[in-house]
């Protein structure tokens, strides 16, 4: 509500952290965008009931290969 009442409308840039899960997700073919929602893949669905493989497959493409430089105030 805090944010509401500052903006009318929010945006993923409004939450970052949301954000780079949603691109890992998508970059991983984890997750898609079907009909204005956004849902696992097959591939990611599999991957629920297993958190350890989820995080060996997530933790090494973030930290090594995700682009945590595409928000910052660099000229």
């Amino acid at each position: 509500d805090e944010l509401f009442s500052v903006n009318k409308v929010l945006n993923e840039m409004d939450f970052w952290p949301l954000m780079d899960i949603h691109d890992t997700l998508i970059a991983l073919k984890i997750g898609r965008h079907y009909k204005d929602s956004f849902r696992l893949t097959k591939a990611g669905q599999s991957l629920v009931d297993h958190p350890r493989r989820l995080f060996g497959i997530i933790t090494p493409f973030y930290l090594f290969e995700f682009d945590h430089l595409r928000f910052a105030r660099m000229p």
